[in-house]
């Protein structure tokens, strides 16, 4: 019976929504930090709240489809621990336990993100999380495909759906449309493109091309 399930899973529910609340202060004191370790502890610590959140509201489908107001809450929990674990892949510490945190922590983003498209399949902004961690790791091809599904989804349920600024919020169908993901997006489609040719030539480069027109007799080129 759906109405005596949310009966008995109201404690949890009211547990996972403050859990979400203070996730959500606590990330944004983390977004003010300068020190790269206590922003990487802080936002590692909400990451935990947001996952435990999820935790709780996950469970009390048992094995069945979770009704719509759990599904939301675990989506939205899913989508702001990602967020924060690639965040805090780019704060780590120093040193080698620090490269491992990223590491970790790289890893948490990617694992969350595919977690939230189980729950939303055309998710944009887990599609794009994955778009911006395969360009992170150098995977143009990879890369490119999630982040057309991002740009793909986004046009297509643009009214649907928007608003993601380190925390993800579903909004009234007709609301907006989602420029934050358009342009996201966009940005990574200029960083994925080939350089042109001159792009990233060092002078000793310039001087070796102008030497080689001029034995050449292209000296208007040189």
């Amino acid at each position: 019976d759906p109405e005596l399930d949310q009966e008995e899973g109201g404690p949890a529910r009211l547990e996972a929504q403050e859990l979400r609340q203070q996730a959500n202060a606590l990330s944004h004191h983390a977004q003010s930090l300068k020190e790269p370790k206590e922003r990487h502890d802080k936002l590692c610590e909400a990451m935990a709240m947001y996952c435990r959140a999820d935790s709780l509201v996950t469970e009390l489908s048992h094995s069945r489809p979770m009704v719509e107001c759990d599904r939301d809450l675990a989506l939205q929990c899913r989508l702001n621990a990602a967020c924060l674990a690639h965040q805090a892949s780019a704060s780590p510490s120093g040193g080698d336990s620090g490269k491992e945190q990223a590491a970790q922590a790289e890893a948490a983003a990617g694992r969350l993100s595919r977690q939230a498209l189980d729950i939303d399949d055309e998710n944009q902004h887990a599609a794009l999380l994955l778009a911006q961690l395969a360009a992170g790791r150098k995977e143009r091809d990879t890369a490119g495909r999630w982040l057309e599904r991002a740009r793909s989804w986004a046009q297509k349920r643009g009214d649907e759906v928007v608003g993601w600024k380190g925390r993800y919020q579903r909004k009234p169908r007709g609301s907006y449309r989602d420029e934050v993901v358009q342009t996201q997006s966009a940005e990574l489609l200029r960083q994925l493109r080939p350089p042109p040719p001159s792009q990233g030539r060092s002078p000793s480069d310039w001087v070796k091309q102008g030497v080689l027109l001029l034995r050449q007799r292209r000296a208007q080129e040189a």
